[in-house]
């Protein structure tokens, strides 16, 4: 009886011992698993982060062209405005001086 108790109890330690094993294996490979996805993630942030600062400095560079446009479209207009007052001006020295001869 003592002996049949025996290797039942020896047995159940090595089941046991089969079990705790693939425990260990099992959290290893899980810890593994998070320091991967910790990894991922951390890259994904970085990339995400480079591509936040990169579309904000096209923004940048657009903001400043629309403004340069802006500027240089208010110029032009100026200048042609000032165009168009010569001429009427011109135009009304020619009628004096038409009107004169």
């Amino acid at each position: 009886e003592w002996a049949h108790r025996e290797a039942k109890l020896t047995e159940k330690e090595e089941i046991y011992k089969g079990l705790e094993a693939r425990a260990r294996e099992a959290l290893l490979a899980v810890e593994r698993r998070e320091q991967s996805l910790i990894l991922a993630e951390n890259d994904l942030s970085s990339r995400h982060a480079a591509m936040q600062r990169e579309h904000d400095r096209r923004m940048a560079d657009l903001q400043d062209t629309r403004r340069r446009l802006q500027a240089e479209m208010e110029h032009k207009q100026k200048l042609l405005g000032e165009k168009e007052i010569e001429r009427e001006r011109e135009d009304e020295r020619r009628e004096h001086a038409l009107a004169d001869a």
